[in-house]
C-alpha cells in the first residue's frame, strides 16, 4: 500500500509524497512517475535511465520506508530564482520528513541532489545515513558549476533570434549542439544556490559523529563544456579518486566506478546494488534479508560509450529530454513565446526599478513578528528550559536562526523610504523570509528534540529549576524564600542551558518587582 502526504516548502509551494514499503525511513528525491513511451525512448537513446525511480524505490521498499518527493522537477515547475539556498534546500527536505512523519531518515541523492544531502547532514542530527552519488564530498566543484549556471542563466535570458533554436540533426550525445530550453526563473535558481555555496569549505563540513555515509561516482564522471559555457571542466570522479582515501579515513565508503560517466554512474542497475549490498559502514542501508555483500569494482560492464558533455548536470535530464523528444515544427512556437516574454519582461523592467513602500512595511511587520516571537524565549526562561534548543549555539539550526536574524537585521532600513532600488528590496525581502524559515525550522527543530539531548540527571535538574523559578516568581512567598529560589535555579541551570543576557535581566527585573512591591495589609490581624 503506499501512502501519500504533502508538505509545504519553504517558498510557500506544496510538493506531493509517495511512501513506500515498510523499515527504516529512507528518503529518495527522485521521479516516480512513468516517462511517456516516446520520451522514453529519447532519453534511451542519450544513455539515461528512464525507469530510474521506479526501479530505485521498488527495489529499496522491500526493507525501507522510501520516501519519494520528486523536488528536482518541482523546483523546475516552481522555481525559486532568489531563495533556492543550501538554508532553504534543507529546510525543504526537513519539511518532507516532517510531513511524511520521519523522525529520523537516510537520505540518498545524486548530482546536485547530492550536493544539497551533504548540507543537510552538516545542518541537522535527524540522519541515519547519507549517500552522495555523481558530487563528491571533498574538494566538489563548486566555482566551476557557478560558472556553468552563470552561462546557462545568460543563455536563458537572451532572445529567441540569439539562442539557437532545435535543429533535426542533433544526434545523441552531441550536447553541445542542444540549446538551454530552461527559462529565466528556473537557470537563475540554480546560480544562486552556487553562489551561496562559493564560501563553503567542504574539507571543514562535519556531521553527526558515527553517521554512515556512502559517496561513489563514475571513474569518467569530468564534465568538458565547450566555448558557449566557458570551456569549463567540471571534475566528478576525479575528487573522488584523488581524495579517495582521505575519505575512508574520516568515515566515508567510497566507490569509484571503472568506465561510468555522469549518467552511466547513476542508473538503477548500478545504484542498486551499492545501496542494498554495501560493506563496511554503509552496510546499515542493505535489506535485512542479504547477507554481508561487497561491490566489486572491477565487475562494472559499461553500458554505453557515453558523451562528456552532459551539461544537464544542473537540470533534470527529463525536461530536457521531453524537449527532444517533441517535434521540432513547434521550435517557432517556442522562439515566438520567448519574444512575447521578453517584450513582457523589458516593459516590466522600468516599473521593478522602484521598491514598493507598501512592501517595505509588510516586510518589515514580518521582520517584527519573528523578533516577537523569538523575544518569549528571551523574556520567558520557563521556555527556554522547556525548549533549551533555542538558545543551545552549539545546534547547527539555532546558529543558522542566529545568522539569519544578523541578516535580517542588518539589511532593515531605518524607514521604508531607504529602499529605493529594486535589487536592494530584493535583498531584504530574501534576510527576512530566511530569518521566518530559520526560526521556523530551529523552533520546530527546539519542539521536537525538547530535552532529549540532555542525561536523567541534568533532565531532573532542569525540573528542580522549573520548579524553583516557580517560587521565585510567587509573590506570596517570602523575599527571603524568592531570593533563595532564584540563586538555587541559577546553580541548577548553570553549565546545562546559556542564558541570554536579555533573559537574566527580564527574570531579575520581575523578581526585585516582587521583592519591592509594598505588602499587601493583613485584615485578619488582631
Amino acid at each position: 500500500m503506499i501512502d501519500t502526504a504533502e508538505a509545504v516548502l519553504h517558498d510557500g509551494t506544496t510538493i506531493p509524497i509517495a511512501i513506500h514499503g515498510n523499515g527504516r525511513a529512507l528518503m529518495v528525491p527522485a521521479r516516480f512517475a512513468p516517462y511517456p513511451p516516446e520520451e522514453a525512448e529519447t532519453m534511451r537513446r542519450w544513455g539515461a535511465d528512464p525507469d530510474l525511480g521506479p526501479n530505485l524505490v521498488n527495489g529499496l521498499a522491500r526493507s525501507h520506508r522510501v520516501i519519494v518527493a520528486d523536488y528536482e522537477s518541482h523546483r523546475m515547475a516552481h522555481p525559486a530564482p532568489d531563495t533556492l539556498t543550501p538554508r532553504n534546500v534543507t529546510a525543504d527536505l526537513l519539511a518532507i520528513a516532517d510531513a511524511a512523519d520521519a523522525g529520523s531518515f537516510a537520505y540518498y541523492g545524486y548530482s546536485w541532489l547530492a550536493l544539497c544531502g551533504l548540507q543537510l547532514a552538516i545542518r541537522t542530527d535527524r540522519l541515519w545515513a547519507l549517500v552522495m552519488g555523481g558530487f563528491p564530498p571533498l574538494d566538489g566543484p563548486y566555482e566551476s558549476m557557478l560558472a556553468v549556471t552563470r552561462a546557462a542563466h545568460s543563455m536563458s535570458t537572451q532572445s529567441a533570434d540569439v539562442v539557437p533554436s532545435p535543429t533535426a540533426d542533433v544526434e545523441p550525445g552531441d550536447w553541445d549542439s542542444v540549446p538551454v530550453q530552461t527559462n529565466k526563473a528556473q537557470t537563475r535558481q540554480f546560480v544562486t544556490l552556487y553562489e551561496a555555496l562559493q564560501d563553503f569549505d567542504d574539507s571543514a563540513a562535519e556531521v553527526q559523529p558515527g553517521l554512515p555515509r556512502l559517496a561513489f561516482a563514475g571513474s569518467d564522471d569530468l564534465i568538458d563544456y565547450g566555448p558557449a559555457w566557458g570551456n569549463v571542466h567540471v571534475k566528478i570522479g576525479e575528487p573522488l579518486t584523488t581524495h579517495k582515501q582521505e575519505l575512508i579515513d574520516s568515515g566515508w565508503d567510497v566507490h569509484v566506478l571503472p568506465g561510468l560517466d555522469h549518467i552511466g554512474a547513476m542508473r538503477s542497475s548500478v545504484v542498486l546494488p551499492l545501496l542494498t549490498t554495501g560493506s563496511g559502514r554503509s552496510a546499515r542501508l542493505r535489506p535485512l534479508e542479504t547477507g554481508p555483500g561487497r561491490w566489486d569494482d572491477e565487475a562494472v560492464n559499461p553500458f554505453l560509450e557515453f558523451v562528456s558533455h552532459n551539461w544537464w548536470l544542473i537540470f533534470p535530464l527529463s525536461g530536457l529530454a521531453g524537449g527532444w523528444a517533441r517535434s521540432w515544427s513547434r521550435a517557432s512556437e517556442r522562439r515566438h513565446r520567448r519574444r512575447v516574454e521578453l517584450y513582457q519582461l523589458k516593459n516590466r523592467a522600468a516599473e521593478a526599478e522602484h521598491a514598493s513602500q507598501a512592501e517595505v512595511v509588510r516586510l518589515q511587520e514580518a521582520h517584527d513578528a519573528v523578533n516577537r516571537r523569538w523575544l518569549e524565549y528571551e523574556l520567558d526562561i520557563a521556555k527556554l528550559i522547556d525548549f533549551p534548543v533555542m538558545s543551545d549555539v552549539r545546534e547547527p539550526l539555532t546558529v543558522e536562526f542566529l545568522r539569519a536574524k544578523r541578516d535580517a537585521d542588518g539589511l532593515r532600513p531605518a524607514t521604508p523610504g531607504e529602499i529605493t532600488t529594486a535589487a536592494r528590496l530584493a535583498e531584504y525581502r530574501a534576510a527576512v523570509r530566511s530569518f521566518e524559515l530559520a526560526f521556523d525550522v530551529a523552533e520546530r527543530e527546539a519542539k521536537r528534540i525538547k530535552d532529549s539531548n540532555f542525561t536523567e540527571p541534568e533532565r531532573q535538574r532542569l525540573a528542580t529549576a522549573r520548579k524553583l523559578l516557580r517560587i521565585a516568581s510567587d509573590s506570596a512567598a517570602t523575599p527571603a524564600e524568592r531570593q533563595t529560589a532564584y540563586k538555587r535555579a541559577r546553580r541548577e541551570l548553570d553549565g546545562l542551558i546559556v542564558l541570554p543576557e536579555a533573559t537574566i535581566a527580564a527574570l531579575e527585573e520581575k523578581i526585585a518587582g516582587i521583592l519591592d512591591a509594598p505588602k499587601a495589609p493583613d485584615f485578619h490581624q488582631s
